[in-house]
């Protein structure tokens, strides 16, 4: 194993080295390491105010839960401070995220604020310990690498050299039942520093908040069993015949028992206030199904009613109804075998029209037709684009930003779960969903994408709903979940 600097360097940001093994011609790459090169003009940034607070909580505890809004530079603020603990004699860092931000957020932060001083290992699931290389002081590993790290027989000393771990979008931990949730449960105790962050907690309930809370005291503070705190802070509803056909509803006021609980160890920095920037405005954007797609949508629907006054409904088929629903009101809908069977397009002539009346915006789309009718209608109409979702590589994504931040495309198609987290696309004016979701936590850290630091003008959020189809029902449920989700944020802010 050995290192190989790549021809292809950015030596006024980084330089970045291929870690291989085998002989030169069957060397295979294992991980991606990065050390920052200073500029000649570089001047240490001083941190904002609210940016402080991390320091200030670091001084009374060991954990910290950080809710503080998306934009405000949490990965600043935790990089912080861990630099000054690791001047002091400290350990290294560990830092789990998703695969989208371990280069766009962590990594390029490294190499931006503390150039030349540390070197970042950026490794995915399948490099396992080869990411913990020596000369790393930073080991930055995607959410599901924990999963082979909390069994690798050679764990403590992997971890020797570690004393801070920070796990960034904590929500994705917040079922408890998961394999990568019971690995970083197993995990994180190793560690004598711990930190989570999440601009989203949770989409639902509060319950969703225990096991992100557990994986920092182990169950310290809202217990050690998840049961035992859903019979605390909800009450079971009926919602069927059946005995299991219920859900679990927050009593009235435990957000706010829950916030004084949680404060001396949560930081919540509201976006708005700590940045003085151009404000931010939502609407919906209603859309008229024709008529022979709204008789399809309604004979759908209307199966669907038969079905479950009829047959034995449970949870899972009224899900995939909804999402049938969903998918034929968007102009498409799939075959068992995956096939699209496209009924209409005038959605995305719609969403076509809306990026051409504006120089730079960007599309979230949810299902392959949605992307595949646009990229059609974009070619027709000469639109210059390009696509983030699952399918582009790291390397890709980052050629992708760059080029859109320096004007070079019109609009970006983007995947929520892919794309919704650690981008800078501030050239961006417009962000345009091309159908509703229900996650307040990816609709809300999506929206920051252009609606962040570095943004100089007015940006607009627009929803495209279908008048008269379950889409309408969604953006309901959406906003009430944001509005809870917003109101806990409050009580700790």
């Amino acid at each position: 194993m050995g290192w190989n600097n790549l021809q292809k360097t950015e030596p006024k940001k980084y330089v970045r080295h291929n870690i291989t093994e085998g002989k030169r011609s069957h060397k295979k790459q294992l991980v991606e390491v990065y050390t920052g090169v200073k500029p000649d003009n570089f001047k240490a940034i001083r941190p904002y105010n609210h940016q402080r607070k991390a320091e200030q909580v670091s001084k009374t505890t060991d954990i910290i839960f950080d809710m503080s809004d998306a934009g405000t530079g949490k990965t600043f603020a935790h990089l912080r401070v861990w630099h000054k603990r690791r001047q002091e004699g400290g350990g290294k860092l560990l830092v789990f995220c998703p695969k989208s931000i371990q280069f766009a957020a962590w990594a390029n932060d490294v190499m931006k604020f503390y150039p030349e001083e540390y070197t970042v290992s950026v490794c995915g699931a399948k490099q396992k310990e080869k990411g913990f290389v020596p000369e790393a002081q930073i080991v930055v590993i995607n959410h599901d690498g924990v999963k082979w790290l909390s069994k690798c027989k050679s764990l403590k000393t992997l971890l020797a050299d570690f004393d801070t771990v920070i796990v960034d979008e904590a929500e994705a931990f917040k079922n408890h039942t998961s394999q990568r949730s019971k690995a970083m449960a197993k995990v994180m105790p190793m560690f004598k520093y711990r930190t989570v962050m999440t601009a989203t907690p949770f989409n639902k309930s509060v319950c969703e908040l225990w096991h992100q809370v557990y994986l920092l005291d182990q169950g310290a503070l809202l217990g050690k069993s998840f049961f035992q705190f859903r019979s605390a802070v909800s009450i079971p509803e009926q919602v069927g015949p059946r005995p299991e056909m219920r859900i679990w509803v927050d009593k009235p006021g435990i957000d706010r028992e829950i916030a004084h609980l949680m404060s001396s160890f949560t930081i919540r920095n509201k976006f708005e206030e700590c940045l003085d920037i151009p404000p931010n405005v939502t609407r919906r954007i209603p859309f008229h199904l024709n008529p022979s797609h709204m008789v399809d949508y309604e004979t759908m629907r209307d199966d669907a009613l038969i079905e479950a006054t009829e047959g034995d409904v449970t949870a899972v088929n009224a899900a995939v109804m909804a999402q049938k629903l969903l998918q034929i009101a968007s102009g498409a809908v799939y075959t068992e075998d995956g096939e699209r069977v496209l009924i209409d397009s005038d959605r995305y002539h719609l969403i076509t029209e809306l990026v051409k009346e504006r120089d730079h915006s960007v599309v979230f789309f949810q299902w392959r037709h949605q992307k595949e009718l646009l990229m059609e209608l974009f070619d027709k109409e000469r639109i210059s684009y390009e696509v983030i979702d699952g399918t582009v590589p790291d390397g890709r994504r980052k050629d992708i930003v760059e080029g859109y931040q320096e004007g070079r495309f019109q609009t970006l198609l983007l995947h929520p779960k892919s794309a919704g987290h650690g981008l800078t696309l501030t050239k961006g004016k417009t962000t345009i969903w091309a159908s509703p979701i229900y996650q307040p936590s990816l609709f809300k850290q999506a929206n920051h994408r252009i609606y962040r630091a570095g943004q100089t003008e007015r940006t607009e959020t627009l929803m495209i709903e279908a008048v008269g189809t379950l889409e309408e029902r969604v953006n309901v449920i959406l906003a009430e979940r944001l509005d809870k989700m917003l109101n806990l944020l409050e009580l700790l802010t």
